[in-house]
């Protein structure tokens, strides 16, 4: 069952933030989403996708995966191709997998709202991952991602269609309750541009068979240093 949450009004909005988390936190760390939809191969979507961005980053890039899972298969195909890798996750179940099967990336227990990095990376891949965190703070993880990012760095994201409301709350969501948080495409896009972003390319993952809605933006930091 799903319910969809116009307004949510809390004596406390930072506690009620923090506990939000703890229940995503709690569900991924209990959930089948692994075996659900991290146990496949990069479909050919994907690889399209991928292939552009390496066209777009130096060989030597630096990546950051903000939200990275276990980092099978997206992490995967870019550390097997040599790139220094960072995945960020707030989920211990998930970064202890991660280590095992990209021993060649880096993964770091972290609080995506919370980041802050004085490295500059080339690449910075967020799929799946910012939807659920509240959609008040959006505009400042993008601020934040777009000053880490190099010159002419790239930015990967998936956004959904639609407003979720505040709060988007789901019963069973692999097997757990789950929470997500997001305005409709357009909104998101226009805080993606408005900072300075440049959307080089968007496709949605329902034209290629997936059943869930996605869509998968290739954007570009336009700004010259």
């Amino acid at each position: 069952m799903e319910i969809y949450f116009s307004e949510v009004k809390m004596k406390n909005n930072n506690n009620f933030d923090e506990e939000l988390k703890s229940k995503i936190k709690t569900s991924y760390e209990n959930n089948s989403y692994l075996t659900q939809y991290r146990d496949k191969k990069v479909l050919d979507f994907e690889k399209n996708i991928f292939e552009q961005i390496i066209r777009l980053i130096p060989k030597n890039a630096k990546i950051l995966d903000l939200g990275c899972g276990n980092g099978y298969p997206y992490d995967y195909y870019f550390s097997e191709r040599g790139y220094d890798l960072l995945g960020i996750d707030f989920c211990k179940k998930h970064l202890e997998l991660a280590k095992i099967l990209n021993s060649k990336a880096r993964y770091e227990y972290f609080d995506i709202e919370k980041f802050e990095f004085n490295t500059k990376f080339d690449f910075v891949i967020a799929l799946f991952s910012l939807i659920h965190i509240p959609r008040k703070s959006h505009f400042e993880i993008y601020r934040k991602i777009y000053n880490s990012l190099s010159n002419q760095g790239i930015f990967l994201l998936t956004l959904r269609d639609e407003d979720s409301g505040e709060i988007k709350y789901k019963d069973d969501f692999c097997g757990k309750e789950m929470y997500w948080s997001y305005y409709d495409y357009d909104t998101e896009l226009k805080a993606l541009t408005s900072l300075g972003f440049k959307l080089v390319y968007v496709v949605n993952q329902k034209d290629f068979g997936v059943e869930e809605s996605q869509n998968w933006l290739i954007l570009q930091k336009d700004k010259k240093e």
